[in-house]
């Protein structure tokens, strides 16, 4: 399994705790919370954003990927090994859109989110 939290995360249960509920899933579960209602973010809140200098630069406006819908979730999510696999071995293969997204995702902020959430 992996397991995503945020660095700023900390748990109310033992870690024995979370480990047995986490032992109580298959070894294949995935568990992410996503809103299935799709979201229309407005235009301008989408801009390519590069890195220098320590700083983060917004050069144009991005549209948001075409022909996709985009939805909201929590950041936290735990994928089987074989779904994390698929993310490893679709982001080297062009045409796929795992490879497609992640070009997408390159210049925006907090990619992890705009990729899972």
């Amino acid at each position: 399994k992996f397991v995503h939290i945020a660095a700023s995360s900390y748990p109310i249960r033992s870690n024995r705790e979370i480990r047995n509920e986490l032992a109580s899933f298959p070894l294949d579960a995935n568990m992410m919370y996503v809103v299935m209602k799709p979201i229309k973010p407005d235009h301008r809140a989408w801009h390519y954003f590069v890195e220098c200098d320590d700083a983060l630069h917004r050069i144009y406006r991005l549209p948001p990927p075409h022909g996709v819908d985009l939805h909201t979730s929590s950041q936290w999510f735990i994928i089987s090994r074989e779904f994390a696999e698929y993310f490893a071995t679709a982001s080297d293969q062009p045409g796929t859109f795992v490879h497609e997204y992640i070009q997408y995702a390159e210049h925006v902020v907090v990619a992890d989110e705009h990729f899972f959430g």
